[in-house]
């Protein structure tokens, strides 16, 4: 999407690479990171099982995009395969604004003074 975005002009397929890599790499690992650490905000229990279906999900989207890249690549061109990619992943960015705020509680636990006497 980033070099759609590039004004008109002769730019290498190079410096193109390397811009298009960089934002997307920098925008999946925005997404990724907070993705699996909010996870052990929310479980207290079974927070690796948690945090192992949530890492499995980028598997899972990995696997399921690569058919989905090739239909839209068929059926429209690169630009236009690019924006609907670039569509969905924006997605992510509304279901992390919905993500609630975890309030962290500390109990504090009294000892009990009967008992060590």
């Amino acid at each position: 999407m980033c070099t759609v975005l590039l004004p008109p002009g002769g730019y290498p397929i190079a410096v193109k690479y390397i811009i298009s890599c960089s934002f997307s790499g920098i925008g999946f690992g925005l997404i990724y990171l907070p993705a699996v650490v909010c996870v052990g905000y929310y479980f207290e229990t079974k927070r690796s099982l948690a945090t192992g279906i949530a890492v499995c999900g980028s598997g899972v989207g990995t696997f399921a995009f690569a058919p989905l890249a090739t239909m839209l690549l068929e059926n429209f061109d690169w630009r236009g395969a690019n924006l609907i990619l670039a569509g969905l992943i924006l997605n992510c960015a509304v279901s992390g604004g919905r993500t609630a705020s975890v309030t962290n509680t500390v109990r504090i636990v009294e000892p009990n003074v009967l008992r060590c006497l």
